[in-house]
């Protein structure tokens, strides 16, 4: 799979898609929607800063708001279990979410 480059909403660096996580801006633990208005990119540095908390609480301003994406990656996910026994217990390890 090819990875591509994505700027993330904190630090504007830009981060390859295998790096970056999704962070949401004002935490669900804190009321936070699980909305695209509320969910931008973030490069671990920038997620593990902010916390559980809110950017303004971490000192840290998004660069621009989030929107709704105009398109839709496909993802990939899958799970790796570390104890056998729960192992035995699955079937079906790798999961594909259409998003």
């Amino acid at each position: 799979m090819h990875a591509t480059t994505i700027r993330v909403r904190y630090c504007g660096n830009e981060v390859s898609s295998e790096d970056l996580t999704f962070d949401h801006v004002v935490p669900v633990a804190l009321g936070g929607q699980k909305r695209w208005d509320n969910i931008v990119a973030a490069c671990f540095r920038c997620n593990h800063r902010k916390g559980g908390g809110r950017p303004t609480t971490a000192g840290m301003k998004l660069i621009r708001h989030p929107s709704e994406p105009h398109w839709l990656p496909a993802f990939h996910v899958t799970f790796r279990l570390k104890s056998r026994p729960m192992l035995a217990r699955l079937s079906i390890l790798d999961i594909e979410l259409d998003i």
